[in-house]
């Protein structure tokens, strides 16, 4: 585990017309900064990210499909996996320099939702490439 990182089980609600899930209640986020919200599509077998920030915090829902979240702290070494589907009810808080990327495991398109309390700005980007090598892709190590 990283010390840093928060993994929290969120409830979804069903009911005869679907479904409701709170991704980001203001208990996980509290009064921090809002940035914006977006969503990002994976294929079956594809990676994304890949990289960390300086200055953002993430917060991860994945809302279709599943995929494994791969973390490590840049500071201090520590790596983890967190495995997450809209199933899994799970929102992932990724602070400032822990490099992030998630595999859809699936076989099916994987939907990730994301919050960050920092709007990206192409003239000063706070997107560092990171590669992950050997680091264990298991459920939540």
């Amino acid at each position: 585990m990283i010390r840093r990182v928060s993994i929290e089980e969120i409830p979804y609600h069903t009911d005869s017309r679907g479904w409701l899930l709170k991704a980001f209640p203001k208990e996980l986020v509290g009064d921090r900064p809002f940035g914006e919200v977006y969503l990002s599509g994976a294929k079956p077998g594809e990676t994304k990210g890949s990289h960390y920030h300086e200055r953002t915090t993430e917060w991860f829902c994945v809302i279709s499909g599943k995929g494994t979240l791969r973390l490590q702290d840049i500071d201090s070494g520590e790596a983890m996996a967190v495995e997450m589907s809209r199933e899994g009810r799970r929102t992932v808080e990724i602070p400032p320099r822990v490099a992030h990327e998630i595999l859809n495991t699936g076989e099916t398109e994987m939907i990730l939702l994301a919050l960050a309390d920092v709007p990206y700005d192409p003239d000063r980007p706070d997107t560092v490439a990171w590669g992950f090598g050997d680091i264990p892709a298991g459920p939540d190590r």
